[in-house]
């Protein structure tokens, strides 16, 4: 079992904050409207031919989840907007051309013809270029860059978020597949004990009471296997889910083991807070959105002030029967809106409180992770030490049951004395399944919560 480090950018080439792109495999096939294909392309293509580890999940994962793609363009959207507010940093050049044939009748031609015809084009071009705002434009564009930087943050949040899912999905899985594993060993011992007292009974060792019970455990037994294979397809579709694959018998994965010794994972919980309030990608984006929010506000307050703005024209005229015209002009202006009404105040206004709620959401997002981290770290310990217990107490209920079926073949103990024993012993099982699924997911919650994904290697 692991946990992979840092975020990457599956499927994108360059531009990620903070992101490591990877390979990725060839982009899908052409299908018919509507129709998605079965299974993606690239990783995905090992589906139905390996047994699918944790490596293999999140690298399918990252290419075909759909949060990832969704994620990924909100940061194009952010990218094409801090392109537009860049583009008002640069002149506009504009070209226009017309032609015209015009023709003058005059009454007092006895022929009627015409008095003149003049044919003439004007193809003209205009320059004009914002030379000076007074801040208003920079402080756009630096709150759309600020945008940006916020969007890529929480795309880099978004993998997290995704592996942290797949992981989940996979030990559930695990677990699933695991408690499939305890529940036949549960109906074999159940069938032997059965097979036991049938035995006794033909020789007279035993009663019809007893035999009822054996077959009555058997009969459970049968059940919660049932239960068991249904809860495996169930967390298999939750786990191809998640890895954005359909879901198909195909879909198989590698189990994963503890080791035989678990060491507790050395920190402070304070210094585990301190280093979430510092690299976790979301805070970061919400940092980075109230500095958005404080540039989109100076850009409100700079829109009061004036403009100064450089424009240039010139045309070119041809003119039949009059020649030739070149006509050019350049100027400087300063525009100013005295007075337009209150909608500069009341944007001033809403960006003044769009402002104060992103760094109340700022405020929000650090103290929600700080509880975050508090929690899923005592939650850590709590799953280690009951690790640590189900190993003990499965030890105990084997010996228990052991020794239960030589006294009872001895005759010290009675069938309800053995019967208790395979119980405990089926308890034990499902509950150390229990404690390694919630000690692998209270592990990956912690390393989620701090948001950095190499805590711990197990």
């Amino acid at each position: 079992m692991f946990f992979l480090a840092g975020c990457a950018s599956p499927r994108h080439g360059g531009g990620v904050y903070r992101c490591k792109p990877v390979a990725v495999g060839a982009a899908l096939g052409s299908v018919p409207a509507g129709v998605l294909p079965p299974r993606p392309r690239g990783a995905g293509e090992l589906i139905g031919t390996v047994n699918l580890d944790l490596a293999l999940l999140t690298e399918i994962a990252f290419e075909n989840s759909p949060e990832t793609w969704r994620s990924w363009q909100m940061a194009q959207v952010a990218a094409a907007q801090r392109g537009r507010a860049l583009c008002a940093f640069l002149p506009t050049l504009s070209a226009t051309g017309s032609a015209a044939r015009q023709r003058t009748d005059s009454p007092l031609q006895p022929d009627g013809k015409p008095l003149y015809v003049t044919i003439f084009s004007e193809p003209s071009l205009h320059l004009s270029h914002v030379l000076f705002t007074f801040g208003a434009t920079r402080a756009a564009a630096d709150a759309f860059g600020r945008s940006l930087t916020a969007a890529r943050l929480q795309y880099n949040r978004s993998l997290q978020t995704l592996l942290y899912r797949v992981q989940v999905a996979y030990f559930a899985l695990d677990s699933a597949l695991a408690t499939l594993e305890v529940r036949e060993a549960n109906l074999r011992d159940a069938m032997e004990l059965q097979n036991l007292e049938e035995i006794r009974m033909q020789s007279g060792l035993s009663n019809r009471q007893s035999l009822c019970q054996a077959r009555a455990g058997v009969l459970q037994a049968q059940g919660r296997l049932e239960a068991a294979q249904a809860d495996v397809e169930r967390t298999r579709a939750a786990l191809a889910e998640a890895v954005g694959v359909r879901i198909s018998s195909a879909f198989r994965i590698t189990r994963s083991q503890l080791p035989e010794k678990v060491e507790a994972l050395d920190g402070d919980v304070e210094e585990m807070v301190a280093k979430a309030l510092s690299i976790r990608q979301d805070l970061m984006a919400a940092h980075s959105q109230w500095q958005a929010a404080r540039s989109w506000e100076r850009a409100a307050r700079d829109n009061f002030l004036p403009r100064v703005v450089v424009s240039a024209d010139g045309v070119l005229g041809n003119y039949r029967n009059w020649g030739r015209s070149r006509t050019f002009n350049a100027s400087v202006g300063l525009t100013w809106d005295v007075f337009g009404g209150c909608e500069k105040s009341f944007q001033l206004r809403e960006q003044r409180a769009q402002r104060r709620a992103a760094r109340e959401n700022l405020r929000a997002a650090e103290l929600r992770a700080a509880g975050e981290v508090w929690t899923q770290y005592f939650a850590y310990r709590s799953a280690h030490r009951q690790l640590l217990s189900g190993r003990a107490l499965l030890e105990v209920a084997q010996e228990s049951f052991s020794a239960a079926g030589i006294a009872y073949r001895s005759g010290l103990c009675s069938f309800l004395d053995l019967l208790s024993a395979q119980t405990a012993l089926a308890s034990a099982r499902e509950t150390l399944v229990a404690a390694e699924n919630t000690f692998s997911t209270a592990l990956a919650a912690l390393a989620y919560a701090i948001g950095d994904l190499q805590v711990a290697e197990v």
